[in-house]
């Protein structure tokens, strides 16, 4: 049976895109990915802001514009393999309007000072989310709390961070 939808068909399976807009509304990057055997990811800062947020992150000294344009205007990753979320971790390590990408568990948090365990009431930031739960009601001596605080992953974290990540393909 003919389809109507280009999602439908093989080719349309196998690429997605993203249009990424800050708190403002404004267009600042798009993310295109194609989805074989590999997953590739392409990514555009649009704004000379987030191109030189780029470079703040990655604490590079922009001689010009042209320079960070060269540097993160177009990014690209590829991740290969089995089992896992590739698209993610082919995100990984490239920078979206001043913001590193990560996969996931790739940030995690120090413990408060002194601490062994996030208490379970820690003031989590933006971006980031309590996981590891440890301690038992039956054993009230034991200490209670959230063994790690990560980060979270890929686009799930600009969405975290208010950005408007909006399906275009």
């Amino acid at each position: 049976m003919a389809t109507n939808y280009v999602h439908d068909t093989a080719a349309g399976r196998s690429i997605s895109a993203y249009v990424i807009l800050n708190k403002r509304g404004q267009h600042v990057a798009t993310v295109r990915m194609f989805h074989g055997q590999s997953v590739l990811v392409n990514v555009w800062n649009h704004s000379a802001d987030a191109l030189a947020r780029c470079a703040k992150t990655r604490k590079v000294n922009i001689e010009s514009d042209r320079t960070a344009h060269d540097l993160f205007y177009f990014q690209h990753g590829r991740a290969g393999g089995y089992g896992y979320d590739k698209a993610t971790a082919a995100l990984s390590g490239l920078i979206i309007d001043g913001h590193e990408m990560t996969n996931h568990c790739g940030v995690r948090l120090p413990l408060p000072k002194g601490a062994k365990l996030f208490p379970r009431d820690f003031k989590v930031p933006p971006g980031y989310t309590l996981t590891n739960w440890t301690g038992s009601r039956e054993k009230p001596d034991e200490p209670q709390g959230y063994m790690d605080c990560y980060r979270k992953e890929g686009l799930e974290y600009l969405k975290a961070l208010g950005y408007q990540v909006i399906t275009a393909v």
